[in-house]
């Protein structure tokens, strides 16, 4: 299906959006964006600061394709109920990987990345507690096995009971031996980490892939990756083998598949194309978006490609990650697209897009049975049909949006420094909480929200006491 000035989707097709004036660059807002409340125009941010809060959070830290070259530019990139059996299903793919307890263990949820919170929220909440660590905290917290796990901007990685009591903190010291400047300095964790299996995963710095005792937060391997921004994903065990990760090189373009056990290799790819997003897995395959513009399907067993998509130029770069449902999966590109996609072993294709905004779609959506929710570098978080993706409805947070989450009839999002908790079936703001002046994007686990925060907090939410 071609892709041009229209998105297209089996429901029609969508207009750009119109009303945008130009600011310079690469950017682009809102005609009449509102000004701040003192009356002073919203400053634009610098591509630092506004790459920073996307996604990545991506969701994720990611670097853009078209300031690649500014290396030191590092990016941390309601009213009707889910049915019943989506909400099993739900609470089923939630359990923390190899243990019985509901958990967070990735930045979206689970290794397929949709997003969803195996609970519901109450009306209100507040802050249950804060814990300080030091150094900003703008990579999203992960839980599993009754505790809380995230790196802070000094490179160091924390273990939190769920009371926000510090069970254990680690660094790791650079190899001496290596050539680098850094030799001899202790070596940072850089990304958000993965628990699986009682093992904390997080890539660092120097381009490694660690696995962690969740218990002790003790080494137990180190795999040379290669450049890493992206966060790890896990898979489960199967065809005789047992819990594996999944990491992408950004050196090399190459995707890795190491066994949690050993560190040891299962199987490398042949080098595709530069991603700075999550892969989205399912039993069977891996699929993860590429700055080439393409999504990539990779056979889960020997990591050979066995489908790519393309979306045309630049604008169809993939930044964010990829969340799948069953062979269904879900992105957005550079050029406010937003992507559904049929993936398979022997054929993939595409079902709808729907170009939704003039602002980068990095964040990774959310998927229900029903509904697809995302975010866009113009402000505004999208709900689109999922069938046929036509516009639902549009928020505007008036800030970067990112990855948001959906909690039974509710979703949940940061921007900037704010919390948003808005209705799933209408779009209506229920909450707007000003936490700090940037925050992570949500874990969200038994009824509680926890955010990162710039100023050197993690913090809970829950209902009000």
């Amino acid at each position: 299906m071609p892709v041009g000035e229209q998105g297209s989707t089996q429901g029609g097709t969508y207009d750009w959006l119109v009303g945008w004036e130009y600011v310079g660059g690469p950017n682009l807002r809102p005609a009449g964006r509102k000004s701040r409340g003192n009356g002073m125009p919203r400053p634009r941010k610098t591509i630092r600061e506004r790459m920073r809060n996307m996604i990545t959070d991506g969701s994720v830290p990611v670097k853009s394709n078209w300031i690649r070259e500014k290396k030191n530019h590092r990016l941390q990139t309601g009213g009707r109920l889910v049915p019943f059996v989506f909400w099993v299903f739900s609470v089923f793919g939630f359990l923390s990987a190899g243990t019985n307890e509901a958990a967070w263990p990735v930045y979206h949820g689970d290794s397929t990345l949709r997003g969803i919170a195996a609970c519901g929220l109450p009306d209100e909440i507040s802050v249950q507690w804060r814990f300080k660590a030091g150094a900003s905290v703008l990579v999203t917290p992960v839980v599993g096995g009754g505790r809380i796990y995230f790196v802070a901007d000094n490179g160091d990685l924390y273990a939190l009971n769920m009371q926000g009591e510090k069970v254990w903190s680690v660094s790791v010291a650079r190899d001496p031996a290596a050539k680098t400047n850094n030799a001899g300095q202790a070596e940072k964790f850089l990304t958000q980490p993965v628990f699986v299996n009682d093992a904390v995963v997080a890539g660092s710095d120097d381009g490694s892939l660690f696995a962690l005792e969740a218990g002790t937060g003790k080494t137990m391997w180190k795999y040379p990756v290669g450049e890493i921004n992206a966060t790890a994903n896990w898979m489960e065990p199967g065809e005789g083998r047992g819990y594996s990760v999944v990491v992408i090189s950004q050196t090399d373009a190459v995707v890795h598949r190491v066994d949690l056990k050993t560190g040891k290799q299962i199987w490398a790819s042949q080098p595709i194309s530069r991603c700075d997003g999550s892969p989205g897995l399912n039993s069977n395959l891996v699929v993860f978006g590429s700055c080439d513009s393409a999504l990539h399907v990779l056979s889960a067993d020997n990591g050979e490609a066995t489908g790519r998509i393309g979306f045309g130029d630049d604008d169809g770069q993939i930044a964010g990650g990829v969340a799948m449902d069953g062979n269904m999966a879900f992105a957005g590109t550079r050029g406010g697209m937003a992507i559904c996609a049929a993936v398979g072993k022997d054929k993939s294709e595409i079902i709808w897009t729907n170009r939704i905004s003039r602002g980068e779609l990095f964040a990774t959506p959310a998927v229900t049975t029903n509904r697809v929710v995302t975010a866009s570098s113009d402000g505004k978080v999208y709900c689109l049909n999922r069938a046929d993706g036509r516009n639902l409805w549009s928020f505007d947070t008036e800030g970067s949006p990112l990855s948001p989450v959906i909690a039974l009839d509710k979703v949940v999002v940061s921007s900037e420094g704010t919390l948003y908790i808005l209705k799933l079936d209408d779009g209506r703001k229920l909450l707007a909480e000003k936490v700090s002046d940037g925050i992570s994007s949500p874990a969200v686990v038994d009824g509680r929200i926890i955010v990162g925060t710039d100023d050197g907090f993690v913090v809970m939410f829950g209902g009000k006491k």
